[in-house]
């Protein structure tokens, strides 16, 4: 029953080709506009400044935010007339005590002065602004400090050593796990999807920063745990007698037609929760939610289409172990016997060795 279970899946091997020319497609077209535009870095790369506008003694009624999103407008404006890239901009504190919590890339000290002068000629000077609301002139405070680089923290290092670390050791285990088939898919999988999410993250603009380090790690820790459940299910088909001269092909086909469904539910169901987070969060952690949702269909559609094809297509024979013994059988599902010998963990079995080609 479940040798002919393997011939009435889907082909999903045929549509390895065309899914890896587009696969590389998209990676080119995504690595050109890296060349030419970059990516959109965020203050955790260049680092920056953060300007706060305090206000202390207001007397702000929590209902009306109307003069408070008029002031926001206005020193927006001032910014950009400054050529100045607005990273964040955040509204602090209740009632006595308010504050404009600015971030921005660096700009010059002049520049910066002149920000701080035209924003305070703005709050103190604006006849349209409510100054019961904004506060007496002289609880008007202006702080600045620096934000520095992200990339350059030793945590933004020990989140890097410790995926390289991760990944490696992954492969190892995979190498005698699965062995060297096994390692170089795990690596073919995790890479693609890699380069996918990065070039979705360039061609969509989405802002790089440190949330968008979790989720890139997230996606190579999903993509990683995806390939190696897919072995593990292959394993245990390959060890059924009833599947012992079916080729890779065949037991790819299996898994994939077997497990697409259930894989979908998890995955649409996690996307899901992800779209709800993202509409309670704030703008920036949404984009990143975004792209970690992209990555996810990206692990979903490779893990059906590529990797598991990858594997098929480089792993030209296999080894099954049954009460008859070992079977070696090559790619086209054809067994070979080379000679037979006595199993040493059961010596009331034989092993069938069968000559690679």
């Amino acid at each position: 029953m479940k040798s002919n279970e393997a011939l009435k899946s889907t082909n999903y091997v045929k549509f390895f080709k065309p899914c890896l020319i587009v696969i590389l497609a998209i990676i080119l077209i995504g690595a050109v506009v890296v060349g030419f535009f970059g990516f959109n870095t965020s203050l955790d790369f260049s680092g920056g400044t953060q300007l706060v506008v305090e206000f202390t003694g207001t007397n702000y009624p929590a209902s009306d935010d109307e003069t408070l999103a008029k002031a926001e407008d206005e020193i927006r404006q001032i910014l950009y007339d400054y050529n100045v890239d607005i990273n964040s901009f955040q509204i602090q504190g209740e009632y006595n005590s308010r504050a404009f919590v600015i971030t921005f890339k660096n700009v010059e000290g002049q520049t910066l002065d002149k920000i701080r002068l035209d924003i305070n000629k703005l709050l103190k000077e604006d006849d349209s602004l409510d100054s019961s609301i904004l506060g007496e002139q002289e609880d008007l405070t202006f702080r600045t400090s620096e934000i520095d680089s992200f990339v350059a923290s030793s945590e933004f290092l020990t989140i890097v050593s410790a995926l390289i670390f991760a990944i490696t050791l992954i492969c190892v285990y995979a190498c005698f796990r699965f062995k060297v088939a096994g390692a170089l898919t795990i690596l073919f999988g995790a890479v693609a999807d890699l380069l996918l999410f990065l070039s979705f993250v360039a061609l969509a603009r989405i802002e790089v920063n440190r949330y968008l380090f979790v989720a890139l790690a997230l996606i190579m820790i999903v993509s990683v745990y995806a390939s190696v459940s897919m072995f593990i299910d292959i394993k245990q088909k390959a060890k059924e007698p009833s599947l012992s001269t079916k080729s890779n092909q065949d037991l790819v086909n299996m898994y994939v037609d077997q497990n697409w469904k259930k894989n979908l539910f998890i995955y649409v169901a996690v996307c899901l929760a992800l779209v709800v987070w993202g509409i309670l969060s704030t703008t920036n952690v949404m984009y990143t939610l975004i792209a970690l949702i992209a990555g996810l269909v990206v692990i979903f559609g490779t893990h059906i289409f590529v990797v598991p094809a990858f594997w098929s297509s480089i792993q030209r024979t296999r080894e099954t172990f049954t009460k008859r013994g070992i079977l070696r059988t090559e790619a086209s599902g054809k067994v070979a016997v080379k000679q037979e010998k006595l199993n040493e963990k059961d010596s009331s079995a034989k092993v069938i060795d069968v000559e690679e080609n």
